[in-house]
């Protein structure tokens, strides 16, 4: 039976079917892995700060530990040291859990003044920065992001 009107056949408008079913689809699959990936994100922000008033508890403890280590520092120099890297693990807990602002402070304490202090490397030819200036200011840098976590923390009304 031929169709004098122009409309297409039943097989035509199945196949067009088809094709816009499969289009629709497609768009559902990436609709959804996109909400999936934005719970997600939430999800984790939401855990991650959560965790931060317990971190930065323990990171003033390592504060007021070290601002007393600091006080005689020529017979506390390498409990000094290892007090300072208990903090170093505290604040690379802490670092992914911050904002754009807080974030590179950390990094250049991390990456920059701790290295200093510690020595570069391993086999390194230049010997460790650990004088007793160094460590005040690797202190006063520790205290400065504690403030600023502080700040963070009261002012996102996160309880600890």
């Amino acid at each position: 039976m031929e169709n004098t009107i122009g409309l297409p056949s039943l097989s035509d408008a199945g196949a067009w079917a088809s094709i816009v079913g499969v289009a629709v689809s497609v768009c559902a699959l990436a609709a959804s892995v996109y909400a999936a990936w934005g719970i997600r994100r939430v999800r984790q922000k939401l855990i991650n700060r959560a965790r931060l008033p317990d971190l930065l508890d323990a990171l003033s403890g390592h504060v007021a530990a070290l601002g007393a280590l600091l006080q005689h520092y020529e017979d506390n120099k390498n409990d000094f040291s290892t007090e300072l890297a208990r903090c170093e693990a505290t604040l690379i807990s802490i670092e992914p859990k911050l904002t754009d602002t807080i974030r590179p402070k950390i990094n250049g304490l991390l990456n920059w003044d701790l290295r200093h202090y510690r020595g570069r490397y391993i086999f390194s030819r230049k010997a460790p920065q650990n004088s007793e200036q160094d460590a005040w200011r690797i202190y006063q840098q520790v205290m400065t992001i504690e403030q600023l976590i502080r700040n963070l923390v009261a002012e996102h009304h996160l309880s600890a």
